[in-house]
This record gives C-alpha cells, sequence and structure tokens, in this order.
C-alpha cells in the first residue's frame, strides 16, 4: 500500500494477509483547538478491548512551533479503546482527566510506556504521571507519588513503549537519557505503585535509543534506535539498529548491531545525530505462528532492504530473528517484506510511523500495529496496520505486491 500524505480510507488486501485502516482522525469531535497532529500511539490488549494512547500536538517538535501554539487541549496522553478487536473506538479521553493531584516532577521526559500485569491490570507511564486501571482502560486511578525523583534518581529519560511483565522482577520500563552510555531500567512488584531503578553501563557505541523490550522464555530481549557514531555503515549509507540480550534473563545485557538498516540523510539535514533519524521506535513480538522474534521497523526516508535510497517514502518494514540465535547474541535478521509505503519523507515535510507497542491477537491469528501518518507541521491520525501472524505467506504476496 502507498500512503499518500493524508490517508483517510481503508484497505485490505486479498486473503486479508494486510488491511491498514483509521483509528482516530483530527475532525469532527476528536479536533481538540489547535491540536491536529496525532501522535506516537502505545497499546495493549487486555481480554477482548484494545487500549491505543497517543500525543495530541499542534506539531510535531517544540522547535517547530508547538509551545508557540499549545493550547488546553494539548496533550502526551490520549487513550482511546475498542472492545470489538478494533472494528469501532470510543471518544477519545485525556488522561489527566483522572488526575486528582498532580505528579511532582515524574521522571518520564518523553514516550508513554504501557503494560499489564498478571491479573490483567493495565499500568500506563505518562509524563503526568502513572495511571493504574482495572477496567479495561475504560477508567483510571492515577498514582501520583509514582516515578517521581522522591524515589528515583539521576535525570529525566525517554522510555521506550513497552511495559514488560517479568516473572522475577515485576513490571519493567526500559529508556534512555541524555548519557547515551546508559540504559535505565525500572521495576515494579507492586503493579507501578513503587518503582525501583537499575542503571546499566553500556558500551559508548551502542548508544541505545527508546529500547523495546521481549521476554521470552527465560531471556530478556531488546530492540533500540542507535545513534552511536559507529551505527552509521559508509559503504551503503546505512544506519544500523541494535540488539541487546540477556539469555539468563536479567543482567547483563550483551549488545551487537544488527542488519536492519535505514536511510543516511546528513547530507540532507547536515546537523550530528540526524543521520539515525531515519530510525523510529520499533515493535518487538514473539510470534505464536512463526515461532520467530519479529521486529516492525521504520525507515523514515527510504525502502525496505536494499533499497534503502529510494528517498521518496516512509516504510514499515518487517524484520524476524530465531529466538536461538538471537539468544546467543546473533543479529542477523531475516526481511519479511514491507508493509505499507508512505508518499514523501521526513526531510520532505512527511510525518509518521512510530510502531511502538503492537498487539499480538491469538484469537484473530493477526497482528495489529498502531503507527500515526501525516505531516511534520501539518494534520497527523493515528492508524492500524493489520497482518497476518501467517508470516510466510505474508511474505510471498508483499514480494508480489
Amino acid at each position: 500500500m502507498r500512503i499518500h500524505r493524508f490517508f483517510i480510507g481503508k484497505y485490505e488486501s486479498p486473503d486479508a494477509l494486510v488491511k491498514i485502516e483509521p483509528v482516530v482522525i483530527p475532525w469532527g469531535d476528536e479536533l481538540k483547538g489547535n491540536n491536529w497532529h496525532l501522535g506516537w500511539p502505545v497499546a495493549v490488549l487486555v481480554n477482548e478491548t484494545i487500549i491505543v494512547v497517543y500525543h495530541r500536538n499542534p506539531q510535531h517538535t517544540p522547535r517547530f512551533g508547538v509551545k508557540k501554539y499549545k493550547d488546553q487541549f494539548h496533550s502526551t496522553a490520549i487513550v482511546t479503546r475498542s472492545t470489538d478487536y478494533g472494528k469501532t473506538w470510543t471518544s477519545s479521553v485525556d488522561i489527566r482527566s483522572f488526575v486528582k493531584t498532580p505528579t511532582e516532577d515524574c521522571m518520564l521526559a518523553f514516550g508513554n510506556s504501557i503494560g499489564t500485569a498478571d491479573d490483567g491490570t493495565v499500568v500506563l507511564v505518562t509524563a503526568y504521571g502513572v495511571f493504574r486501571s482495572q477496567d479495561e482502560g475504560a477508567s483510571w486511578r492515577h498514582l501520583p507519588d509514582s516515578y517521581t525523583s522522591r524515589t528515583l534518581s539521576g535525570n529525566k529519560c525517554n522510555n521506550g513503549p513497552v511495559i514488560v511483565n517479568h516473572p522475577e522482577k515485576g513490571l519493567v520500563s526500559f529508556s534512555h537519557n541524555k548519557n547515551r552510555e546508559i540504559i535505565t531500567i525500572r521495576t515494579s512488584r507492586d503493579t507501578g505503585e513503587n518503582w525501583h531503578q537499575h542503571i546499566i553501563k553500556i558500551p559508548e557505541w551502542a548508544a541505545a535509543i527508546e529500547p523495546t523490550g521481549l521476554y521470552h522464555d527465560g531471556s530478556l530481549f531488546i530492540l533500540a534506535r542507535a545513534h552511536g557514531k559507529d551505527s552509521f555503515q559508509p559503504e551503503t549509507k546505512t544506519w544500523r539498529y541494535i540488539q541487546l540480550v540477556s539469555p539468563e534473563g536479567w543482567l547483563p545485557l550483551m549488545p551487537a548491531y544488527t542488519n536492519i538498516t535505514t536511510t543516511d540523510i546528513t547530507d540532507e539535514i547536515p546537523i550530528e545525530g540526524y543521520g539515525p533519524w531515519s530510525q523510529d521506535t520499533v515493535s518487538l513480538d514473539l510470534n505464536p505462528v512463526s515461532h520467530r522474534i519479529e521486529a516492525v521497523c521504520t525507515n523514515r526516508c527510504g525502502g525496505g532492504e536494499g533499497k534503502e535510497q529510494q528517498r521518496m517514502q516512509m516504510t514499515l518494514n518487517l524484520w524476524s530473528i530465531d529466538p536461538r540465535e538471537f539468544k546467543e547474541g546473533k543479529s542477523k535478521w531475516r526481511f519479511e517484506g514491507t508493509l505499507i509505503k508512505h508518499a514523501g519523507t521526513m526531510t520532505t515535510g512527511a510525518d509518521g510511523m512510530h510502531p511502538g507497542a503492537s498487539v499480538i491477537d491469538t484469537k484473530n491469528n493477526v497482528q495489529r500495529i498502531y503507527v500515526y501518518l501525516g505531516e511534520h507541521l501539518g494534520p497527523a491520525g493515528i492508524f492500524s496496520v493489520t497482518r497476518s501472524l501467517d508470516t510466510a505467506a505474508l511474505r510471498e504476496w508483499l514480494k508480489e505486491n
């Protein structure tokens, strides 16, 4: 599928291998004040309910005028939910409506994190504090003293999208801060009420950004954007995503660069650090059908494997690896195909992707990936990209189409 700037229709491939449809569009009741740029979704499935949390902004970033145009409707945590596997969605609710006592000095800088505890309680970490829902996202209890500088030290961090439910450590969030030789891991054994901090030193070359975690079969897996200079490959002019693994399921973490690559854009935006901005936050899941760890990764200025320099598009690409190989520290992933193409690039005004926390829906045999698509300084909406868990069939169809 090719998404032409602001796509608002639906598409479904033959045999329902891939489907894309809007979740929230900034019009009607969803258009609040100056805020027509919806982005950075994270999602979780609880029983038969899907919860999606996203940002509602005037534009993409403060340097392009967000601060100038902010109003009371601007929020970094807006919730919508579906009780019928995405056929219909509730009206969006600002998470701040559940705040009675504001959280002071929350240690989250950017990036909502979401996950579930063993009893189905949903825990959401936002810049407004920690929220907990025991009714599948219909209502939320704000924990005003949680995840603050009173109990956590260091700098505020940018979080990865997923809160992992670890059998020994409880709920686990992953983040990075300006010191990119550090990954900050925070754990909670009481469903988000209290958090303990673990500062993980990694090599300078690793520089893992907005890490996405996965716990499987006794091992801890992480995949992240990589903003270290060593991520760049001059011979192909590409940047690599990075993985980290703990075969024992906790620490230490063993880093390695992957062959998951994106386009170099330093020639178009000659500012240090802008090459790897063609990367974005990833989704990382175990596919119960293929039995492989599968990652949905963005190239925000190019194509899929071997086509990175086709610059007039953003692409959402599917990669996979055998869990045993990942556990051993091997880092050669298999390219499965390009799920969608979004016309234009981040250097030409287009915006979007951020697959972040996706949903594995075993009842319907699909993965539901939530992204945003639109324009950098203009409108953007939240979309669902639903794809079959039969990766072999999907791969063959993507090759032909």
